[in-house]
This record gives C-alpha cells, sequence and structure tokens, in this order.
C-alpha cells in the first residue's frame, strides 16, 4: 500500500479527472491485477490498469493505470494504492439511457441529453455546477466560401 499525491490543478474542482500513473515494482512484489485498487476518502475509485513490463518470474516490472480522482479547488489531494485489496469497485462507470426521442448519457463527472431530428448536437448538458439547455449552444454549421451557411440536421442518434 502506498501513498498518491496529486498537486493542486485548478481553482475549479475537478470531479472524476482522468488521471495517469506509472509506477515501478521490485521484482516478485506484484503478481498480478487482480487485488488491485486506487482509494479516495476510503472509497474505490474506478481504475483501468495495464501491466507494461514484467519479470522473468511473471511478476509485474512496469504497472501503468489511470483512473479517476476527484481533485479539489485550489488544493491538492492524496490516494492510496493498494496492491491487496479484497475492496470490489461498484461503480458502474459511463451510464447510456434510452430516452423518448434521444439519449441520455451520465459520466459522473458529466450529465448531457441528445436528441433525435434536432439541429443541435446536445439537448442538455449539467457539469455537476450548471445546466445548459441546446439554446446556449450554437452550431455546429457548414459555411461555403461564397457565404451560405447550412444547417446541420441530426437523424437519428445510435449507440454502436
Amino acid at each position: 500500500m502506498f501513498n498518491l499525491y496529486l498537486d493542486k490543478l485548478y481553482r475549479y474542482p475537478r470531479i472524476k479527472e482522468n488521471v495517469s500513473i506509472a509506477v515501478p515494482f521490485a521484482k516478485g512484489e506484484l503478481k498480478n491485477l487482480e487485488h488491485l485498487a486506487i482509494f479516495q476518502d476510503d472509497r474505490p475509485v474506478m481504475i483501468q490498469p495495464k501491466a507494461t513490463s514484467v519479470y522473468d518470474d511473471g511478476s509485474i516490472r512496469y504497472l501503468f493505470v489511470r483512473f479517476l480522482a476527484d481533485i479539489p479547488a485550489n488544493k491538492g489531494t492524496r490516494l492510496i494504492c493498494d496492491i491487496d485489496s479484497n475492496v470490489v469497485n461498484t461503480d458502474t462507470g459511463m451510464e447510456v439511457n434510452k430516452i423518448e426521442n434521444g439519449y441520455l448519457i451520465n459520466t459522473g463527472a458529466l450529465k448531457f441529453s441528445v436528441k433525435n431530428n434536432s439541429s443541435f448536437i446536445f439537448d442538455m448538458v449539467d457539469d455537476g455546477r450548471k445546466r445548459y439547455n441546446h439554446d446556449n449552444f450554437t452550431g455546429p454549421y457548414l459555411k461555403e466560401a461564397d457565404g451560405r451557411n447550412y444547417e446541420m440536421k441530426v437523424d437519428e442518434w445510435r449507440v454502436v
């Protein structure tokens, strides 16, 4: 188990900020990624670990891990990396839900909706501090060299 320190990043809080680190390990110290967990405020965060190099005994030499961290405004934070954890992360990640005439997407840090047959990309965007609707955005549109404008029209959104 070891600490991860994230320095002050910004004057506004960064919710579920994408963070990447690379960590070296001594031979035999980390045998697999099954029990790897990163905790913030005693809660596991979503991680994407990958062994980028292994020793001849199969143990991990270098670990590259992406994770989502909440970084408070104007100050740093501390997370804990546990290589022998029994805690299971129940974070489901991004949710995509079919709604009437479109989709509602919730990433945990950002929530937005898209509508079929619309002349805008986002119907609603909510960043946790403020909610915007399609009237707050312009475009996209195509403008030819002669000055003629074309409006975009979304036919139907599909999840692929």
